[in-house]
């Protein structure tokens, strides 16, 4: 029996997942509440397919497609799966219905992921007859040129559970990572959200133009972080080494800390800034056509970074 996985939501989330695991010779079966929205998403992701082959990311986009099946019906979608991943709508309501369902139809021994970025399992799963088969497991945004995947439990999920997805992420050429505990927004997110919500804060107190910000992660932090973490970073930054670095520098990242603000409210007015800034970059038409481009360039950076 051929591996096939059941995507829940062929929005962005679904097409990047449909890359992955066709791209890894599973069967992908597409479905979508919104009429239509699962044969275009089988579009979108022959397109992602296409920019990979051409970049010389992939040996045969065509291949890849014929892996890729949209439905009609949940239950179209589940059967003969032998993994289901939910990308609905980030609320815990809307994922509560659909693992309800997933629970209810489909075979007790089938893992059911949830691609939830900020939400934990616990908050959609803790009544489910099967929790111990729910588990989040959180991808990047493209999943399939950026390889880090979160695998966070619920306090009821299996062991076993845990290990299938962590051997899955591997085996279909992703990065995992496994959180011991739920925390709300996980690892990568959280993360980000220190970094971004100090940049909105540096526009909002007129400190930088959003377009030099834009500069400073792009041409800076970005460059570095790309190929190693902040860890690595400051162990390179001292002729000995990481203890060095922290002795000389870490009272300045202490005081620093305690004045950053960064879990301020976003104002209406950094907002406006940051959004003409990017509008005048690309306008909202041309988003999709930026999408393929962060893509070649990823597909660059990659090929030209030593592993």
């Amino acid at each position: 029996m051929p591996n096939r996985i059941a995507l829940i939501g062929s929005g962005l989330i679904g097409c990047g997942w449909a890359v992955v695991f066709s791209r890894a010779g599973w069967d992908v079966a597409l479905h979508d509440i919104k009429p239509g929205r699962a044969k275009q998403a089988v579009e979108d992701t022959k397109a992602s397919l296409a920019n990979l082959e051409a970049c010389g990311f992939l040996e045969s986009a065509d291949a890849c497609a014929q892996h890729l099946l949209p439905v009609g019906s949940l239950d179209e979608a589940i059967e003969g799966a032998t993994f289901v991943q939910e990308n609905v709508l980030e609320t815990p309501e809307e994922k509560l219905a659909v693992f309800q369902e997933l629970d209810r139809k489909v075979p007790g021994d089938i893992i059911l992921g949830s691609s939830a970025s900020t939400i934990p399992a616990s908050k959609f799963t803790e009544h489910l007859d099967g929790r111990e088969r729910c588990i989040i497991v959180h991808p990047c945004t493209p999943p399939y040129l950026v390889p880090l995947v979160e695998i966070v439990p619920a306090p009821w999920t299996a062991a076993a559970t845990t290990q299938y997805c962590v051997d899955l992420m591997t085996d279909v050429n992703l990065v995992p990572i496994l959180l011991h505990k739920e925390m709300y927004g996980f690892v990568l997110n959280r993360l980000q959200v220190a970094l971004v919500n100090e940049a909105m804060h540096l526009v909002g107190q007129g400190v930088a133009s959003p377009a030099d910000v834009e500069k400073t992660l792009k041409n800076g932090l970005g460059l570095r972080w790309s190929f190693m973490g902040p860890f690595q970073t400051m162990d390179l930054a001292a002729p000995t080494g990481f203890k060095e670095y922290a002795t000389k520098f870490g009272h300045s990242y202490r005081n620093m800390g305690k004045e950053l603000g960064v879990a301020e409210e976003w104002s209406t007015d950094a907002i406006d800034q940051v959004d003409r800034f990017l509008r005048d970059e690309v306008p909202l038409d041309k988003l999709a056509e930026r999408g393929q481009w962060r893509d070649r360039k990823l597909m660059k950076l990659a090929s030209d970074t030593d592993n």
